[in-house]
């Protein structure tokens, strides 16, 4: 009888422990939404920037649509005086991406970038590369 109880309560002590550590990570508001927002910048100025943001493709068969992208949504942030600015690179065969420091005036039009917001104000923006051009499936 003294085993079950022990076993009984190491099972309830672990559930109760990954239930508090679960609830602790939703508190400090870690997961969904930290990434950013990637997309194209249309046009940047001194106060905002606008960008082009793709929406993803649907998978086949997984739910109604017809597997394509349902369009770009642009959306334009504000800049602030806090607002960081970084330039993100990979060099090919190496593992991470480098970091380096930059400015609003790094930003140009056709860039990828990603862009961490509070609301419609930019906290961060990372600079990531040239947007990819779309192959011409005629040629």
């Amino acid at each position: 009888m003294p085993r079950i109880l022990q076993l009984v309560l190491a099972i309830s002590l672990g559930l109760a422990l990954t239930a508090h550590a679960t609830a602790g990570d939703k508190a400090k508001g870690k997961g969904k939404g930290k990434h950013g927002i990637a997309g194209v910048v249309q046009s940047v100025d001194k106060d905002s920037v606008t960008v082009k943001i793709m929406q993803h493709k649907k998978k086949k068969g997984s739910g109604s649509g017809s597997g394509s992208a349902s369009g770009a949504e642009e959306k334009t942030f504000k800049l602030s005086g806090s607002t960081k600015f970084d330039t993100l690179s990979h060099t090919k065969g190496q593992k991470g991406v480098e970091t380096k420091d930059a400015k609003l005036e790094d930003v140009k039009a056709g860039q990828r970038i990603r862009i961490t917001a509070d609301g419609d104000t930019a906290q961060k923006i990372d600079i990531l590369g040239e947007a990819k051009k779309k192959k011409n499936k005629n040629g």
